[in-house]
């Protein structure tokens, strides 16, 4: 033992010595989250009983940089509590990430291997890290920053086994996984404001084919202007190509906001959301626009109800959205958030278009607290509850099945412990 702590601090202090600036740390997350459902995500139906549970994600990260190479691997276990049998092992940990980024020249470098995608707001490209077990992608970035400039531009390609000796038949994950991955991202600072543009190609293999894959096109233009206390954005995508069933796409993505902050503490927002949608499953081009790989509970309300077009039979959807944040000290913060949904098209039912409903889908209003304890470990808690049109009900019972008749409100509370700290660190300060 005495022989290996010898060791590990000789080969250390050689990488102190060979670079201005070396460093190796581990670091640990743990976060267990307790939530209380009745009717999160699928509204109240007859009488059922409310759901209590609590997840945990156990994350250890090794990471080590220089002046040269950047690397970080970052296993996880997530779990529910009491899903493991009493007195089994079920292995359930993974590779979270795993990836090296290599220093080419002054200003650019590639990253490969299991790494996040996070890109402007989080609307299209994400790390979902709301989700206990989060996105990771196997692929390659370049990026590059020189002066007020950011360029970014990455990929990837998926394939089921190294069993595979011929083709790439990706067709066991059709329905889920893309097959082939492309972006670009640049980003230009002028003084307050940063202009972003983007676009995204994803392909997905069509279904018992091997040698056909639907091609998807996103791209678009993000405005973004912030000073001290007032902050705008204004965003905007087209979508095109063919999406996992072939059918041709032409669909469109807006958002609008501005918040203001007054007094130091109270922080103001109003914002405007829109996704195109389509009238009926049976028309010839789809206008319903899909989310990618983006956050959908960081902005379309804490309830999870509008994750995509689908939970809206692929009408579309308008949020329409107001928060305030009050800091109490600069360690707890309170907010409330309230949202109003319509959808972008007349309703329809089993292919029929009823122009007699309302296009309202509800309100929902998401109230929460986040307290830092100390850097390393913070205590968040929220309520929310939804009130559901009768619309609303209809186009839940069209996308489930499930017949909603009760008189309950709608309501999911939770509360999360986050603990995430470098227990180890070794090398020098980058300067």
């Amino acid at each position: 033992m005495k022989f290996t702590k010898l060791s590990f601090f000789f080969i250390f202090s050689i990488f102190s010595l060979q670079n201005a600036f070396s460093q190796f740390t581990i670091n640990a997350e743990l976060r267990p989250r307790f939530e209380f459902r009745d009717g999160y995500k699928q509204m109240v139906s007859t009488n059922p009983d409310p759901n209590f549970m609590v997840s945990q994600r156990s994350r250890l990260s090794f990471n080590f940089a220089n002046d040269k190479v950047i690397t970080k691997i970052s296993f996880q276990d997530v779990r529910i509590w009491g899903d493991e049998k009493y007195k089994t092992d079920v292995a359930s940990t993974g590779l979270k990430e795993g990836w090296v980024d290599i220093k080419l020249c002054d200003s650019l470098w590639l990253k490969m291997g299991r790494q996040e995608f996070n890109y402007d707001n989080e609307r299209l490209m994400s790390s979902l890290n709301w989700n206990q077990v989060g996105v990771s992608h196997d692929g390659v970035l370049f990026h590059m920053k020189y002066n007020t400039w950011s360029l970014d531009a990455g990929g990837a390609f998926n394939q089921v086994s190294d069993a595979t000796l011929w083709g790439t038949d990706y067709s066991l994950y059709s329905a889920t996984n893309y097959k082939s991955l492309a972006f670009f991202w640049l980003s230009k600072k002028l003084g307050n404001l940063k202009i972003t543009a983007t676009v995204i190609s994803d392909g997905y293999q069509k279904a018992y084919t091997t040698n056909t894959t639907y091609m998807r096109l996103t791209s678009g233009l993000s405005l973004i202007y912030k000073t001290p206390k007032f902050n705008a954005s204004v965003r905007g995508y087209w979508q095109g190509g063919k999406d996992k069933n072939g059918v041709d796409i032409n669909a469109w993505f807006a958002q609008a906001d501005a918040s203001y902050t007054l007094f130091k503490k109270l922080t103001l927002q109003l914002g405007y959301e829109h996704w195109s949608g389509q009238f009926s499953n049976t028309k010839k081009q789809n206008n319903s626009f899909n989310l990618l790989y983006g956050s959908a509970h960081k902005f379309n309300g804490s309830m999870d109800y509008f994750t995509s077009n689908d939970d809206v039979i692929g009408m579309g959807l308008n949020d329409l959205y107001f928060n305030i944040t009050y800091g109490i000290n600069n360690k707890l913060f309170l907010k409330a958030d309230y949202h109003y949904f319509n959808t972008d098209k007349d309703f329809f039912y089993k292919g029929t278009t009823i122009y007699s409903f309302n296009k309202s889908l509800g309100n929902e209003i998401d109230l929460s607290a986040v307290w830092h304890i100390y850097p390393y470990l913070n205590l968040q808690g929220g309520y929310s509850f939804m009130l559901p049109s009768s619309s609303f009900k209809v186009a839940q019972f069209e996308y489930s099945g499930v017949e909603y008749n009760s008189s309950r409100i709608p309501q999911w509370a939770f509360v999360m412990l986050t603990f995430n700290m470098d227990i180890f660190k070794f090398g020098n300060e980058k300067k």
